[in-house]
C-alpha cells in the first residue's frame, strides 16, 4: 500500500516542511535546518500549515503545562499530519529519547523522518545532514 502524501491527494510532507523553513528564515533562524526545535513545536506549526487541529496533547504540552500533567498517550488523530506525526512520536519513544515531544531535535533531521515516512525523498540540503558528522 502506497502511504504517501501525493498519493493520497495529500500536501506532500515536503511541501509543509519547505513552508515551515522558509517561516523560520523570514523569523531570522540563520540555518532553519539546523535549528533545535522541540517536536511539538515542529509537529503543532505543521499542522497549522496543513490547515489541521493540532493534536490535544500537543497542544496541552506547548500551552506550557508540565509533561506529567499531560497524557502519555498517543496523539489524537486529527488529520493526516498529525497521524504522520503521531507515527514518528511513536518511533521516537520506542529509541533512546525520553521526552521526544519536548526535547530539542534538528529541524532537518525530522524532516528526513517525516519524509521517510510518508514515502518521499527529501531535498539535497535534508539529505546532507544525515551524513554530516555529528556536532558536540
Amino acid at each position: 500500500m502506497d502511504r504517501s502524501f501525493a498519493s493520497r491527494g495529500r500536501t506532500p510532507i515536503n511541501t509543509l516542511m519547505r513552508a515551515f523553513v522558509a517561516e523560520l528564515a523570514t523569523a531570522g533562524v540563520p540555518d532553519p535546518l539546523v535549528q533545535e526545535l522541540t517536536f511539538a513545536a515542529v509537529c503543532d506549526d505543521l499542522c497549522r500549515l496543513a490547515g489541521e487541529v493540532t493534536p490535544p496533547f500537543v497542544a496541552c504540552l506547548l500551552g506550557g503545562a508540565a509533561p506529567g500533567e499531560c497524557t502519555r498517550g498517543p496523539l489524537a488523530i486529527a488529520g493526516p499530519i498529525a497521524a504522520l506525526c503521531a507515527r514518528l512520536l511513536t518511533e521516537l519513544r520506542a529509541g533512546a529519547i525520553g521526552r521526544p515531544l519536548a526535547e530539542p531535535l534538528a529541524v532537518g533531521l525530522v524532516w528526513a523522518d517525516l519524509c521517510r515516512l510518508a514515502g518521499e525523498e527529501p531535498p539535497a540540503a535534508v539529505r546532507a545532514l544525515l551524513d554530516a558528522p555529528v556536532r558536540c
